[in-house]
């Protein structure tokens, strides 16, 4: 009984320590509104989050040292990056400073698909522009 009782503890510190979470909120600096679908990662890992609707997130640290960098970034905002170490030790609110993205030209095509069928099992795809429109070269 007694060993079962010290594989049981060592498993749970295991697990309090190793399976700990960053929670927050991210915010427009400005308006003081959440900001949705923000990205919020740890470089060179695969670890990751977006906020949900409130802006909030919940990231797993998953056994990340202190010297990890968080990377926080969301179109038309300013990207920020945090320690880990650092990180841990702020309120967790982060405010995103807006950054306006210049968009060169691009173009936006209207028109239909036709799928085709040649044969048995082989189709083909057909697009045909009705309309397109451009934007002004000083964008």
């Amino acid at each position: 009984m007694k060993p079962a009782l010290v594989i049981f503890l060592h498993f749970f510190v295991f697990v309090t320590l190793h399976g700990q979470s960053i929670q927050g909120r991210v915010l427009d600096s400005n308006t003081g509104e959440a900001i949705e679908y923000v990205s919020i990662g740890v470089l060179h890992t695969r670890i990751g989050t977006i906020t949900d609707e409130n802006g909030e997130y919940n990231l797993m640290e998953n056994d990340l040292s202190p010297d990890s960098i968080l990377r926080i970034s969301f179109i038309g905002y300013e990207s920020q990056t945090f320690s880990l170490g650092e990180f841990q030790n702020e309120s967790r609110i982060i405010q995103m400073l807006v950054k306006p993205v210049r968009l060169g030209r691009f173009q936006v095509w209207e028109g239909k698909r036709n799928w085709n069928r040649d044969g048995p099992g082989q189709y083909s795809f057909a697009y045909t522009k009705s309309a397109c429109a451009y934007t002004s070269p000083g964008l």
